[in-house]
């Protein structure tokens, strides 16, 4: 958390050295610097217990060492399940603090508020002094960071705790209570500032529910043992027995979302190039075309002037000699 509010600091003054034109080209760099640094703080653990964690421990006699030490392994019970229990702390415990961050917070906020102001109590004071007394709103930034964060939890590693998404709807449920109660009696009105949108949050949004896709095909194509145990029951025996000593799968893999197709160009980069060679071989068509023609009509032109010889040279006819007598 430390170091979140230090990137977040360090994040707003890059941006401002950027200097862009725009208060929205301003908000949508700012918001994606900070959830880069967001991303990798809170999935990066998570990332290497699904795809990373146990895949180069070695084997008995050859251990993989790093700096000396064997590399970790998962337990007994694999790393999927390890990845749920992590997944489950996330969802249930860090989500009651922040729920107890929600309540807590702003109360001690507007404490200290007041014990700063020192205003005497024996003055009544009116509605909108009493307004003033309270905390500044620090805007939705935060909500908009929390809310995509879960976004990302409850879709990116679903197929490893599908409860997820039922605990975030059960933690939505309240702290959309909470944050009513704040924004109403704890801050300061804000005041409305037109937006077109929510800006890059949509997209982010969107790149997260691609990788979800990808992130949940190598869940079970690598991390779990769903197709393994397919394989075996599908070819061997309906009720695993002997699976334990089943050590070799084979599963085809397939296309697997969108993403695959953004990725890989459509057309080859030698398109204008054959763009080009066809167009030159139309020309060329077309030049032959033009060559017979204009070869046929000399032919034409040819026979014609030979007729026309033909009919203009004379035809003499030769008197036989009489014969004397």
């Amino acid at each position: 958390m430390a170091l979140g509010r230090v990137y977040e600091k360090l994040a707003f003054k890059l941006t401002q050295w950027e200097m862009h034109r725009t208060q929205t080209d301003f908000d949508d760099n700012l918001t994606f610097k900070v959830f880069i640094f967001q991303f990798i703080n809170f999935y990066s653990s998570i990332f290497y217990i699904a795809f990373f964690k146990g895949r180069f421990v070695g084997y008995p006699g050859h251990y993989n060492k790093m700096l000396g030490l064997r590399n970790e392994e998962c337990g007994n019970s694999g790393c999927l399940m390890e990845l749920a229990q992590q997944l489950a702390i996330i969802m249930i415990g860090k989500q009651i603090i922040n729920n107890a961050q929600e309540i807590l917070v702003p109360k001690l906020k507007a404490w200290f508020h007041r014990k700063r102001t020192k205003l005497n109590s024996a003055v009544k004071l009116i509605r909108w002094e009493e307004d003033y007394q309270l905390i500044d709103n620090e805007g939705l930034f935060q909500e908009y960071l929390e809310m995509v964060l879960q976004f990302g939890f409850i879709t990116i590693f679903v197929a490893a705790f599908p409860l997820a998404p039922l605990f975030a709807l059960l933690n939505n449920w309240v702290e959309i209570r909470l944050d009513a109660q704040k924004f109403v009696c704890e801050t300061r009105r804000v005041v409305a500032e037109r937006a077109q949108n929510i800006g890059i949050w949509f997209s982010i949004l969107e790149l997260l529910a691609h990788l979800a896709v990808i992130s949940n095909a190598f869940l079970i194509a690598f991390t779990s043992e769903f197709l393994p145990k397919l394989l075996y029951e599908y070819e061997y025996s309906w009720d695993l027995k002997g699976y334990v000593n089943f050590t070799l799968a084979w599963a085809p893999n397939g296309t697997l979302t969108q993403a695959c197709r953004h990725a890989l160009p459509g057309t080859p980069a030698l398109e204008l190039k054959i763009k080009r060679e066809r167009y030159l071989a139309k020309q060329a068509l077309a030049d032959s075309d033009t060559i017979m023609k204009v070869a046929q009509r000399r032919d034409d032109e040819d026979d014609e002037d030979d007729d026309e010889r033909k009919e203009q040279v004379p035809i003499v006819i030769q008197e036989e000699p009489s014969q004397r007598t």
